[in-house]
């Protein structure tokens, strides 16, 4: 038999993040649990908590970690129609909120357009 605190770990770890976020999963051979989230987080700040479940020779514990989101990058284009116009025509003007590679998505909120 294994003496208490020899070995390695096994069992579950518990990932929770603040943003409710929850999974649970097996600790691989070397004592890693490991899981990549199917739904990116937020811009902000994401405090994730680990909770190691413990097994026959091993006690619980918890860790935790903060993973910072930076906002991506976007690109705005503008355009406008018809153009060249005539004094007193409307004129349609639009903008194209890209985001700027590596960031994806799609951008949402509202832009403001300034005649001068």
């Amino acid at each position: 038999p294994i003496a208490p605190g020899a070995g390695v770990p096994t069992g579950t770890v518990s990932f929770t993040s603040s943003s409710g976020s929850n999974r649970t999963v097996p600790l691989d051979a070397g004592g890693i649990a490991t899981f990549t989230t199917s739904t990116p987080f937020q811009a902000g700040t994401e405090t994730i908590t680990a909770t190691y479940n413990g097994d026959a020779n091993f006690t619980t514990s918890t860790g935790t970690d903060t993973q910072t989101v930076n906002q991506g990058a976007t690109s705005t284009t503008v355009s406008s129609s018809p153009d060249p116009s005539v004094f007193g025509e409307a004129v349609v003007l639009s903008a194209t909120v890209t985001p700027v590679a590596p960031d994806a998505g799609v951008p949402t909120g509202t832009v403001t357009f300034t005649i001068s």
